[in-house]
């Protein structure tokens, strides 16, 4: 009887030691534990390196940078992976982040800041969705352009050592004559779409 008695007593005490542990471990991990927090902060690729436009990035332009949730861009690239070998269509500075604007130039259609490269002058051309191949060319593509000058439109200067009249020369060439003029690799750096008609005026 004396030794059931003591058995009951140690199990008793065993159990009391068991619940005395899992109140610890439940006192020492709260469901506010760190582990259970939201992130703060969060990875974004950003190039290592300035790169120009129409550029296509390679592995050692970009890195990638763990910055707070409130400083990352909108449609900002968290791996690598996910920018090598695309081209970009906007310049990019050394230290910012790459985002899917960086890739496709903005919203379709529309120019908000034109930065000509050093050294080059910006004119701008106007197309139609035939010459201008639709809306398939995009910012930082290289074009070639071919440009039909007639005769009335053809100007070109005259200058002879040897004789007093020289100038410009309206219309040199043959009655309805014709001139091409092709430039080549020409890079656009923004493109516009035409206006949208207003909505006709019901009757």
């Amino acid at each position: 009887m004396k030794r059931s008695n003591r058995l009951v007593l140690l199990v008793g005490v065993f159990l009391a030691i068991v619940a005395f542990v899992g109140i610890l471990l439940l006192v020492r991990s709260p469901s506010g534990d760190a582990t259970n927090k939201a992130p703060t902060d969060g990875p974004v690729v950003v190039a290592t390196t300035d790169i120009p436009l129409s550029t296509r990035i390679a592995a050692d332009q970009v890195t990638t940078k763990v910055v707070p949730l409130s400083g990352i861009s909108a449609g900002a690239f968290t791996d690598t992976s996910q920018v090598i070998g695309q081209i970009a269509r906007q310049p990019i500075t050394t230290g910012a982040q790459i985002t899917t604007t960086t890739l496709n130039g903005g919203l379709t259609g529309t120019v908000i800041d034109v930065q000509v490269p050093v050294g080059q002058r910006a004119i701008a051309v106007r197309v139609d969705q035939i010459s201008g191949v639709g809306t398939v060319i995009k910012n930082g593509d290289y074009v070639d352009a071919i440009i039909g000058l007639t005769e009335e439109q053809f100007v070109s200067i005259k200058i002879d050592p040897t004789s007093a009249d020289q100038g410009i020369v309206t219309a040199p060439g043959p009655k309805g004559a014709t001139t091409k003029v092709l430039l080549q690799g020409m890079q656009v750096l923004g493109a516009l779409l035409p206006p949208v008609a207003p909505p006709a005026e019901a009757a």
